[in-house]
């Protein structure tokens, strides 16, 4: 059993998961298959005509939505099971949506980041940012009251006893006071939820029966304990310290996706293979990133994090929206990075060598060989699907076999250097 005290992800890894400036439009199936919101007019006192479940669905990505008679809602993330509340009231143009968040204390936020309106089409459903987010009736989906994946994005402390009730993506859980010296915990799939009900298997197998309050914030029924959702913490780590990094790579699919800067043509696309596509006008590059607690950092040092509204901010300040890639349909973009051409490559017709370092990066070096050893080096960079080596003035492409194309239209094939060339530096791949 892992020994986690790191149990919280930062708010904004949850708040991106849960905002609704997703991508993309819905089909004009999804607005046949709407029964329509309730005929208001009918009932002209009763400000609850919006009243019930609703649904938007567009590819990978699909939210419930449950606008209760309490003025409470409950949203359901279901491409990453993830719950989060909040209030709504009807307006004019059809419904206010107030969501409830967690932000670090040095961010500033207003309160735009929290609101969501949505307007009525008068066609039965309700849209945000026009057609491109619709969400149509649909009364017999339940939404839930909070998942798994929802306790796990949370610290829970009872304030008396400063005791923790920690959950974590897999089920498992744990009970321990601050000392980590009264424990009690449960293993994989330890955790089961109906509605409000919470019910933890111990590794003895003994049931532990807990409540989740209404509004989502405390648990009770252990003990005469009442765990209460705290501010969430970033980078926490076990006592040893070993799972920090690979806790936050874990959830760093709070970043996947395409983002578009709010005041520049650009876009960066973030990829769960560890690496990105940065569109920058007609010029496209990739490279890869890491993850530093809550901040997502590209190999040339840009810092990226989101910003509690669906959106993201990097390091200068800028602000970057949920985007599509310009030309994406086209398939215009490049997913072909420098590490395609990293290696020792001999020319087919020549007695000369190009070796490219900076494997996983958008930029790097070259060296070239002719036979009698290293002739020059300087520095090299993609854009779109060519390798430009700067310097010499001369591009590369892959050619579809395993080899290269310089823009002389020469063939260069994959090599090692010969004894008669000594090397300078080693090469990062073969």
């Amino acid at each position: 059993m892992k020994r986690m005290k790191m149990c919280a992800i930062f708010a904004c890894c949850l708040t991106l998961l849960l905002a609704l400036a997703a991508c993309g439009g819905s089909s004009s199936s999804d607005k046949s298959d709407s029964s329509g919101k309730p005929d208001s007019s009918s009932e002209p006192d009763a400000p609850q005509g919006y009243e019930g479940t609703w649904r938007h669905a567009d590819g990978d990505t699909e939210y419930w939505l449950e606008l209760g008679e309490n003025g409470r809602i409950f949203l359901y993330d279901v491409q990453f099971d993830l719950v989060t509340t909040g209030s709504w009231v009807e307006t004019e143009e059809g419904v206010m949506v107030t969501r409830e968040f967690s932000v670090p204390s040095d961010m500033e936020v207003s309160a735009s980041m929290f609101e969501l309106p949505l307007i009525d089409d008068g066609e039965g459903g309700l849209t945000h940012g026009g057609a491109d987010l619709l969400f149509i009736r649909a009364e017999d989906l339940e939404v839930p009251r909070t998942t798994v994946q929802t306790l796990d994005s949370y610290l829970w402390i009872d304030p008396k006893s400063e005791y923790e009730l920690c959950f974590y993506w897999d089920g498992s859980w744990e009970i321990y006071d601050s000392g980590y010296e009264d424990l009690v915990e449960g293993d994989e799939d330890g955790t089961a939820i109906d509605g409000y009900a919470i019910t933890l298997t111990t590794l003895d197998g003994e049931d532990l029966e807990l409540t989740l309050s209404e509004e989502g914030t405390q648990i009770t029924g252990y003990r005469d304990m009442v765990f209460v959702r705290s501010d969430i913490l970033a980078g926490r780590e076990d006592e040893e310290g070993e799972y920090g990094e690979v806790y936050w790579e874990i959830y760093a699919y709070a970043f996947y996706g395409c983002w578009e800067y709010e005041n520049y043509y650009v876009w960066v696309d973030i990829r769960e293979d560890g690496t990105y596509e940065w569109v920058d006008g007609d010029n496209a590059s990739s490279g890869s990133y890491t993850m530093e607690e809550d901040e997502l950092v590209l190999d040339n040092g840009l810092r990226f994090v989101v910003d509690g509204a669906g959106g993201l901010i990097d390091s200068d300040g800028n602000a970057l929206f949920p985007s599509t890639l310009p030309n994406a349909d086209e398939g215009a973009v490049s997913q072909i990075t420098i590490a395609d051409f990293v290696g020792c490559w001999e020319y087919t017709a020549y007695d000369n060598w190009i070796c490219i370092f900076g494997e996983g990066s958008s930029s790097g070096t070259y060296d070239w060989y002719q036979i009698d050893g290293l002739e020059s080096s300087g520095s090299c960079y993609m854009d779109g699907e060519t390798l430009y080596l700067e310097g010499i003035n001369l591009a590369l492409t892959l050619d579809g076999e395993g080899g290269l194309i310089d823009s002389d239209g020469d063939t260069l094939f994959a090599s090692q250097l010969p004894d008669s060339a000594p090397r300078i530096a080693a090469l990062s791949a073969a």
